[in-house]
């Protein structure tokens, strides 16, 4: 019951990061920074929680155990890894790995996965 609880609150969560990720007056590092959080705590939401919690996994991790769960592409994890690499290593001028659209649909994809999963399990 908790793991269902704790799922919901994380994708309700997720869903406010993507509608900040939309919004054009936000800066570019902003909205995908958004954008990663959201896919992050998709994520979480398709991990048992004593995987997420008990072994205590670095975002990252926890990232691409969700994304396999749920079998997004290979190149679009690949993707989400960068941007949080970007991220943590952010520099002003810096090129992000990819442009806001492209990581907007990313993560459609990613909520469409997570969705259709968490709907046959």
């Amino acid at each position: 019951m908790i793991d269902h609880l704790m799922s919901q609150s994380r994708m309700l969560v997720s869903e406010a990061y993507r509608s900040d990720a939309r919004r054009s007056e936000l800066s570019l590092h902003t909205r995908l920074q958004c954008v990663y959080t959201a896919s992050y705590l998709l994520a979480l939401s398709v991990l048992d929680s004593s995987v997420a919690l008990k072994a205590a996994l670095p975002g990252k991790l926890a990232l691409a155990l969700g994304m396999r769960r749920v079998q997004i592409p290979h190149c679009d994890e690949t993707s989400l890894i960068a941007l949080g690499v970007w991220l943590d290593d952010f520099e002003p001028g810096a090129p992000a790995p990819l442009d806001i659209s492209d990581a907007l649909s990313l993560l459609d994809r990613v909520r469409v996965a997570v969705m259709t999963y968490l709907a046959s399990h």
